[in-house]
């Protein structure tokens, strides 16, 4: 028990317990210190009320039925930090069993995945405009006559170049970045029917002549 809180106090995440019925009966330190609530406030069921308005059913209700089915509890909900800002945790929650098989109680943890989440978002943001500009690209290809608009150097130039700064900013990897300006020539294919193949060999066939 000691090792136990110890192991709590230590942890950056929120660690809870239930008794087998689901309800909070003891205090749970770090979800008191993160939400400011008195040990009152959030025993039995008054947790809920920790939970962004939004959230607390489609919560509740994964959690009534994990306990029906003696299963894990796995869910995303907001949380309302003490300051007032509601964080975005992934939660789970485990069965603690007797040798019987009856459950005895109920443990888990919450973990704060809001930058995780924010960062998703942004990235995703970026893809949708590198799709929008690589389809502007498309545009113009065909707007200057262009045979095939993807044959376009144009097209492999920048197009290229936008997709490896999303690399870059999603791996962190630097390397990513050389591969932007000309990546015909980092991603060689000896497909004939590959666009990217043709337009290489023609500008070989054009600087051979030169």
């Amino acid at each position: 028990e000691e090792r136990y809180r110890a192991v709590v106090a230590a942890s950056s995440q929120i660690v809870w317990q239930a008794n087998a019925q689901g309800e909070v009966v003891e205090d749970n330190p770090s979800w008191r210190e993160f939400t400011g609530c008195a040990v009152e406030e959030h025993k039995g069921s008054g947790w809920v009320a920790s939970l962004h308005p939004d959230d607390q059913a489609r919560a509740w209700d994964a959690w009534r039925s994990s306990l029906a089915r003696g299963a894990p509890y796995e869910t995303e909900y907001r949380l309302r930090r003490r300051d007032g800002e509601y964080r975005v945790f992934s939660v789970r929650g485990v069965p603690v069993r007797r040798a019987d098989g009856t459950i005895r109680e109920w443990i888990g943890t919450c973990v704060d995945i809001t930058d995780r989440k924010r960062s998703e978002i942004e990235k995703e943001r970026l893809f949708e405009s590198i799709r929008k500009i690589v389809a502007q690209l498309k545009s113009l290809s065909e707007e200057l006559r262009v045979e095939s608009p993807t044959s376009s150097p144009l097209f492999w130039m920048f197009g290229g170049y936008l997709i490896s700064t999303a690399r870059f900013i999603s791996t962190g990897n630097m390397l990513d970045l050389g591969k932007g300006v000309f990546p015909v020539y980092h991603e060689p294919t000896t497909n004939p029917d590959n666009p990217q193949f043709s337009f290489l060999r023609s500008e070989e066939r054009r600087v051979g002549k030169e």
